[in-house]
Formats: C-alpha cells, sequence, structure tokens
C-alpha cells in the first residue's frame, strides 16, 4: 500500500507520459500495484465541469 502523496505522483506521472515500469522503479514499488493505481476507479481523473460554461477572449481592435 502506497501513501496518497505517491498514489498522486504516479497519477502524474502517468498522464504526463511515463510507462509503469519507470514509475514502478522511481518510486521503488511493484508494477502491478502501480498498474492497480492508475486503473482505480475512485483515483481516476474526471474532467471538472465548467462552472459557467466556456470562457471567450474578446479580440481587441486598434
Amino acid at each position: 500500500m502506497v501513501s496518497r502523496a505517491k498514489a498522486e505522483m504516479i497519477l502524474k506521472w502517468h498522464k504526463d507520459g511515463y510507462e509503469v515500469g519507470e514509475i514502478s522503479g522511481l518510486l521503488k514499488i511493484g508494477e502491478e500495484e502501480c498498474r492497480s493505481i492508475i486503473l482505480h476507479p475512485e483515483l481516476a481523473e474526471k474532467a471538472p465541469k465548467p462552472k459557467y460554461g466556456p470562457e471567450f477572449i474578446e479580440p481587441m481592435f486598434e
């Protein structure tokens, strides 16, 4: 079992494109444990819903 901080690092590095083998080697944990954290449904990152819709930037005319 890994700490919450390590789990967040695993998810961030996986999102950044690191391979499972690289992550597990850097954090000194097993590859299976690393995979289980990445695939865990409660830890999976969900896209946040915008509060007020998209933000538009008006063009500047001179």
